[in-house]
């Protein structure tokens, strides 16, 4: 009688604890993959799009900015892929299809043309990128969060890189039809 009551006692901790886990899992699951899902699908887009740029820019400037954005998301992409290993959650390896296709479609241009296509969605994508590690940085998940915190002033200052580059090359890609007329 004892060793069956010890036995359902057992039982009910593993139920429970169980449970328990599943509730933890339910609920930091979605959140933290939606965000793993983006932050590390964005990551790997941005290094692809920073090597593009290494190649196919006009200015340097813009070329040195793919430079920094390849080097810099990088690092981003392998510090949430460890996150995500310590907590046993898959992270991105390779681009979906949606993400392969931005790149595809920058892959086709050059010069000027890439310049101002790449630094105006290099501004796009890192605002949404800021309110994205915003949220993140609020969430429940304190690896996660501390990860979003500490990536915020990187991506500012993208931002603020790629905001510049938007305004010099719409001088320079504008002016050569201008002066074609």
């Amino acid at each position: 009688m004892r060793s069956t009551l010890v036995n359902l006692a057992s039982i009910a901790v593993l139920i429970i604890s169980g449970a328990a886990y599943a509730d933890d899992a339910a609920s930091e699951s979605p959140a933290s993959s939606g965000f793993v899902e983006r932050a590390g699908q964005n990551a790997l887009k941005e290094v692809a799009l920073g090597k593009l740029a290494e190649k196919n820019a006009r200015g340097s400037g813009v070329s040195a900015l793919g430079s920094r954005l390849a080097r810099d998301h990088g690092r981003m992409g392998a510090v949430l892929a460890l996150i995500c290993k310590d907590k046993g959650i898959p992270a991105p390896a390779e681009l979906d299809s949606e993400h392969r296709a931005v790149v595809d479609r920058l892959s086709q241009l050059s010069g000027p043309e890439f310049d101002a296509a790449y630094a105006k969605l290099m501004a796009s994508d890192h605002t949404s990128a800021i309110e994205l590690f915003t949220q993140a940085s609020q969430g429940e998940d304190p690896e996660f969060a501390e990860f979003a915190r500490r990536t915020l002033p990187s991506l500012r200052e993208h931002k603020r890189l790629a905001d510049v580059y938007v305004k010099v090359t719409s001088d320079y890609v504008v002016a050569p039809v201008a002066q074609r007329n």
